[in-house]
């Protein structure tokens, strides 16, 4: 019993004391903090200490990645990836953890007292608990006589880990008889069993006076019944554990230091004093958004990387750039495509569809138009010029030739129509004599009322005779 003080000082998890305060816990609900002892803080394992942002109306200290605003209850953290836990005290049934960016700790731990101390995960971030499992559950709401439950929004991801044959989320002593309402899932979210974690690491205790063993200490049994107490505190960097026997001598709990037993399996017992016990069963359990609010998909949000294309003979798929806002958004993960006409002469349709947080549909359009052809050669003759040029019968109705003197095709442009795709040739007249004349051909095809035109040709030149 000689390490007890020095134990008791540096353990980080600790379990109230309820009826040595004296008094009856009250059992109405109530929102925000309580005027007796409220707060919200930090077990930072890292320091080996308590980081207070907030106790009975005070903001005490600043913590990285980390803030409590009073005017909503709202605790906030912002990719905390740090070796801590999250506590909470008699903050009422209205105390929110908003989860912003990706964060990972070790526990969440909520007290009610008498007061109220329910807990909502909102936000529309990541937050991963207990993944190297440290402890037993990922989620402990401590209700002590109230009406204290759990409830994670549709918009935040919760991955919560356990040991095996352990409770991830486990609610004590809530006054809420329906079990069903003690943990609330909104909108359809999924619950998915993963892999479970080893049962070799054990919890941390609070290291109680021998006479508190029974009411206030989480208590330890081996194959043989036998009850111990498990205290784990850091000594360094290396986690120490020491097992202390319990025995019962007129009515008082005695400790006595046990070497012996280190790497038996030690099975936890839950001292229930009467009210209800809820908790959600597995070794691991991911929460993903089910029914998550989406955002409506915009045709300003979409984006084809070219609204024009040439016949191939084969499919074509532009490229499609998706962005809500400033976010460039993930093809399969927040939309899906898909093509529609996109191989002949014509209009294509891209389909984007909303996915994950995103929904709607959203249609755009471009042209895939005819194959060109060359202008193989200009033949001078009087105040006129032949054409002759290569024939380009696939997707094509016909040819279409401009011709100017200017060599630019900036003024003075006129144009001839040959309306079949077998024509190689055709002489255009009532030119100027002695005149330069450039020209070009491109090929076209009519569908409806709608004409899809080829890229020109590169031009040549001919000067006509008198």
């Amino acid at each position: 019993m000689k390490k007890m003080t020095k134990i008791a000082s540096i353990l980080l998890i600790t379990v109230l004391f309820i009826s040595v305060l004296g008094g009856v816990l009250k059992t109405n609900a109530a929102n925000g903090p309580s005027d007796s002892y409220s707060y919200v803080r930090i077990a930072d394992y890292v320091d080996m200490q308590y980081k207070t942002l907030y106790m009975n109306g005070a903001t005490d200290v600043v913590f990285a990645g980390a803030s409590y605003d009073r005017s909503t209850n709202t605790l906030t953290i912002t990719n905390l990836k740090r070796d801590c836990g999250i506590e909470a005290n008699e903050m009422g049934d209205d105390f929110k953890i908003k989860v912003v960016g990706e964060n990972e700790i070790d526990n969440i731990l909520v007290w009610g007292f008498g007061h109220g101390g329910s807990l909502t995960l909102t936000g529309n971030g990541t937050v991963t608990i207990n993944k190297e499992g440290t402890y037993y559950n990922a989620i402990n709401m401590e209700a002590e006589d109230t009406n204290s439950a759990l409830t994670i929004d549709n918009t935040v991801n919760v991955n919560l880990y356990a040991l095996e044959n352990q409770d991830l989320i486990k609610i004590s002593y809530t006054r809420i008889s329906d079990k069903t309402k003690a943990v609330v899932l909104k909108n359809g979210q999924s619950i998915t069993v993963n892999k479970s974690l080893s049962t070799q690491k054990m919890i941390s205790a609070y290291y109680p006076d021998e006479d508190e063993i029974n009411d206030y200490c989480p208590i330890y049994k081996d194959s043989n019944n036998k009850e111990y107490v498990v205290i784990k505190y850091q000594n360094d960097t290396t986690y120490v554990y020491e097992v202390y026997d319990i025995t019962t001598t007129n009515n008082e709990n005695h400790l006595t230091e046990n070497t012996t037993v280190d790497g038996a399996t030690l099975t936890p017992v839950y001292v229930d004093n009467g009210l209800y016990n809820y908790s959600v069963p597995g070794s691991s359990l991911s929460i993903k958004a089910g029914a998550a609010a989406q955002t409506e998909l915009k045709s300003s949000d979409v984006t084809l990387k070219s609204t024009s294309a040439t016949y191939t003979g084969n499919t074509i798929k532009p490229a499609v750039t998706v962005k809500s806002g400033k976010t460039t958004l993930k093809n399969g993960t927040d939309y899906t495509v898909s093509y529609k006409d996109n191989k002949k002469v014509g209009t294509a349709t891209v389909t984007v569809t909303g996915k994950g947080k995103y929904k709607g549909t959203v249609k755009k359009t471009f042209k895939i138009n005819p194959t060109g052809t060359t202008l193989n050669k200009l033949t001078a003759a009087s105040k006129a010029f032949k054409a002759t040029w290569k024939k380009q019968t696939t997707e094509t109705t016909g040819y279409e030739i401009q011709y100017s003197t200017d060599k630019n095709f900036k003024k003075g442009n006129k144009t001839s129509n040959i309306g079949k795709n077998k024509t190689t040739s055709t002489t255009i007249k009532k030119l100027t004599g002695k005149k330069k004349y450039y020209a070009r051909i491109r090929t076209y095809k009519k569908i409806g009322k709608t004409t899809y035109y080829s890229s020109w040709s590169k031009s040549k030149y001919v000067t006509t005779k008198k």
